[in-house]
C-alpha cells in the first residue's frame, strides 16, 4: 500500500488500520497455536485485568515477523516516527467475565528507557464477540480520535502513544475470547542505520521454524514419556519386580 494515503489517515486519527497484515499460511498456524496455547491471569495495577500467553510462543513469533526491516520502514514513513528498531509484545486475551478490560492509560508511563514510539495490536481471535473495543483520545480535552473494533483475524491497528494521548480497551459483553498480540514499536537507544538492523528479511519463515522447533521439543518429551509408560506396562505384564528398567529374569535363572 502506498504510504501517502495512510499517512494522512494517521495524522488525523493518530492511528492506522492494516488489513490482512499477516500472511494466510502463517496466520493459520498462529491461530492454531492460540487455540492450543495456555494463558495465565495478569493484573495491571490500577488499570485492569487480562490473561497472557505462558510461555510466549505466538508472541515471540510475531515479534520476529513484525520486526522485518521493510515493514518497519513503511511504518516510519506513514507515522513520521524514525529509527524504529524492532517490535516487542506478547499475546493476550480477555473474556466476557465482567473483569477483563484496561482503563484509560498511556504506554509511556512505565517505559523507563523512553524507547517506545508506537503501539500495535494484531487480531488473533477466531471466535465472534461483542464489546472489547479500543479507544484513543487526547488526554487534555478528551477529544476522541479513534474507536476501533477488531473484526478480522490477521489485521492490525497501529496507534500513537505520545504523551498527550491515552487509550483503553473496553470489556467484552459476550462471546470470545478476544485474543490479540499487543506490543510496541521500539526506537533504538543508539541511532542505527536501516542496514544495521537485524537481518530479519525472512522473519515469517523464522517464526514458523521457531514454532516448529518448540513443537518438536514438546513432542519428544511426550514420546519419551509414552515410551517409558509402555515399557513399564510390558515389564509389569512379565511379572518383573523391583525398579522400572530392570531386565526380566527367566524362570530358569530364578531357580538358580
Amino acid at each position: 500500500m502506498p504510504p501517502d494515503g495512510p499517512a494522512r489517515v494517521f495524522e488525523r486519527h493518530r492511528a492506522i488500520e492494516c488489513r490482512d497484515l499477516i500472511e494466510p499460511d502463517l496466520l493459520a498456524s498462529l491461530l492454531d497455536h492460540c487455540r492450543r496455547g495456555s494463558f495465565v491471569a495478569d493484573h495491571v495495577d490500577r488499570l485492569g485485568s487480562r490473561e497472557v500467553e505462558a510461555p510466549q510462543r505466538v508472541g515471540v513469533a510475531l515479534n520476529i515477523v513484525l520486526s522485518r526491516p521493510p515493514f518497519l520502514h513503511w511504518v516510519e514513513v506513514v507515522t513520521g516516527c524514525q529509527d524504529l528498531h524492532r517490535v516487542e509484545g506478547r499475546l493476550v486475551q480477555t473474556r466476557a467475565n465482567g473483569l477483563d478490560a484496561l482503563d484509560w492509560h498511556n504506554d509511556t508511563h512505565d517505559d523507563a528507557a523512553g524507547a517506545r514510539r508506537l503501539g500495535i495490536t494484531v487480531n488473533l481471535s477466531d471466535a465472534a464477540y461483542e464489546g472489547g473495543g479500543f479507544e484513543l483520545r487526547k488526554t487534555a480535552t478528551q477529544e476522541m480520535l479513534t474507536r476501533y473494533c477488531h473484526d478480522r483475524a490477521g489485521s492490525a491497528l497501529i496507534f500513537d502513544i505520545a504523551g498527550d494521548l491515552e487509550h483503553r480497551v473496553l470489556p467484552l459483553m459476550s462471546g470470545g475470547p478476544r485474543r490479540v498480540f499487543t506490543g510496541w514499536f521500539v526506537q533504538a537507544l543508539l541511532r542505527f542505520r536501516s542496514d544495521h538492523r537485524p537481518d530479519l528479511q525472512e522473519g515469517a519463515a523464522c517464526a514458523v521454524l521457531l514454532i516448529m522447533r518448540v513443537e518438536r521439543r514438546d513432542r519428544r518429551k511426550t514420546l519419551h514419556r509414552d515410551r517409558r509408560g509402555e515399557r513399564q506396562q510390558v515389564l509389569s505384564s512379565r511379572g518383573v519386580a523391583g525398579q522400572c528398567g530392570q531386565p526380566a529374569r527367566s524362570e530358569e535363572m530364578r531357580r538358580q
